[in-house]
């Protein structure tokens, strides 16, 4: 965990903000750009976590954390290393525009990824487990991703690639999990469908034309229940809200 305490001050961020602005508008020329009108924002945002992340000492998060591969390696012999590398923010978020949004947001974010690799017979293994949320307190892992839970994903994961049996070598057909389709969804589709990429990217002069099958359809929607990329608002100040990028294999937007 790292705590930064450097700040330079309004002016001179202002004074930097301008500067860098000045820079984009040599590279891009003397085009004008167009602001949407947005209805200015004035909201505090409060999270009520049962265990706010920074109450907890962290000689119990590391506790926690020593657990996890304590118990991998214990429940499998095969298992050599297991590692846990986890990261939090917390405090408040604070976003002021000349539009006029003033909004004020609580932050608990954190991020703890685990991984355990192990061979067998020459054959080797490695898997690796995630948990995130972006506004949830300590409570998280003490009821619904405990400790042993999360051990158990690692070491179930390793175990079947060490018993497990090789696949053949060609094409064919795939069933993926949700994690494994929404990372290539995100990848392949969701980076090309950002506003600042949209019109200059592969989707450019594609909108309103079939893109992917019938049965397709893709949103991207900034409120997921314990999404970790869940957001109120953006960082001009507008209310976020969902956007249908795919409708029924068209490209919406």
């Amino acid at each position: 965990m790292a705590v930064s305490h450097g700040f330079k001050g309004v002016s001179s961020t202002i004074d930097e903000a301008a500067e860098v602005a000045r820079a984009l508008k040599g590279r891009e020329g003397d085009a004008r750009v167009q602001l949407s009108d947005s209805q200015p924002v004035n909201r505090v945002i409060s999270i009520r976590n049962k265990v706010p992340l920074e109450d907890v000492p962290i000689a119990d998060k590391l506790a926690f954390f020593q657990g996890i591969c304590a118990a991998v390696k214990r429940h499998d012999g095969r298992i050599s290393t297991a590692r846990a590398s986890y990261r939090e923010i917390t405090g408040k978020r604070y976003l002021v525009t000349s539009e006029g949004a003033s909004i004020v947001t609580d932050v608990s974010l954190m991020y703890l990824q685990c991984t355990a690799t192990g061979a067998e017979g020459g054959v080797l293994a490695s898997s690796r487990d995630e948990v995130a949320m972006a506004s949830s307190g300590w409570e998280l892992f003490d009821k619904k991703e405990p400790m042993e839970k999360i051990s158990d994903r690692l070491v179930h994961k390793v175990r079947n690639q060490l018993d497990g049996v090789a696949c053949k070598r060609g094409s064919f057909p795939c069933v993926l999990g949700p994690r494994v389709a929404g990372m290539l969804a995100h990848e392949a589709l969701g980076h090309l469908a950002e506003a600042d990429s949209f019109d200059s990217a592969a989707f450019a002069g594609l909108e309103n034309k079939p893109v992917a099958p019938e049965f397709v359809t893709m949103v991207d929607s900034p409120r997921v229940r314990d999404g970790f990329g869940n957001i109120t608002h953006d960082d001009e100040g507008v209310v976020a809200r969902k956007v249908i990028l795919i409708d029924r294999g068209m490209l919406a937007g």
